[in-house]
């Protein structure tokens, strides 16, 4: 049966692909369908999409938000996809447009991948990794990276079935714009933040760069 799926799974249907991933990885791929229409329709028009010149999404599954994305954002923006489950690695990469760059890894990891290649920083980031599969202190830790590496002004997108991430991100944030699409499948909320546009000079210390340094 296994052999069957690897040899056939490029023919398959996005929803059936999503669903043999949600079953291998629960916990990383969050949900049993891929995203519908009308978010990514909502994607696609949004005006921080068409304004970003730096997008960075983070778990595009399947790249359904990614094209979405790329269809919205201008031809001069950037868009890195940052995305940790192998099969959905190979389907982004197959996806035809000189403004995407795929990164296989770990959303926490994103400071290190942006450095590393000399990026310029987000002034966009959407995510669709699922903050209830997230431990608090882990999704404190992904929100305080994002909101360090926005640009001043810039944004934050999620959408998301449950309210974990709208909670911990209202910390930083404060409250959230917030957009309910009942078409999706299950329903889903999408959040909206902008970080201030005047820098405070206060920099969020992920949780596990403070352990480190109490330990050194």
């Amino acid at each position: 049966m296994f052999s069957f799926v690897t040899a056939s799974y490029s023919t398959f249907p996005a929803w059936l692909k999503f669903a043999i991933a949600f079953a291998s990885s629960p916990q990383l791929v969050g949900s049993l369908s891929p995203s519908s229409r009308s978010l990514q329709r909502r994607l696609e028009i949004h005006l921080a999409v068409r304004s970003a010149v730096s997008i960075l999404e983070l778990g595009p599954g399947l790249g359904e938000t990614t094209r979405a994305l790329l269809a919205g954002m201008s031809a001069g923006a950037r868009l890195t996809a940052v995305e940790l489950v192998p099969q959905f690695v190979r389907q982004l990469q197959a996806i035809e447009d000189p403004r995407l760059e795929v990164i296989e890894g770990s959303a926490l990891d994103v400071e290190r991948f942006l450095k590393r290649r000399q990026a310029a920083p987000p002034d966009l980031v959407v995510s669709g990794i699922p903050f209830s599969a997230l431990s608090i202190d882990e999704g404190r830790e992904l929100l305080g990276r994002i909101h360090n590496l926005l640009t001043p002004g810039g944004v934050f997108l999620t959408y998301q079935f449950r309210n974990r991430a709208r909670r911990l991100a209202d910390e930083l944030f404060g409250p959230s714009r917030r957009t309910f699409l009942p078409w999706n499948l299950p329903p889903l909320w999408l959040d909206e933040w902008r970080k201030p546009a005047v820098p405070t000079g206060h920099r969020i210390v992920p949780a596990v760069m403070r352990r480190t340094a109490e330990r050194g």
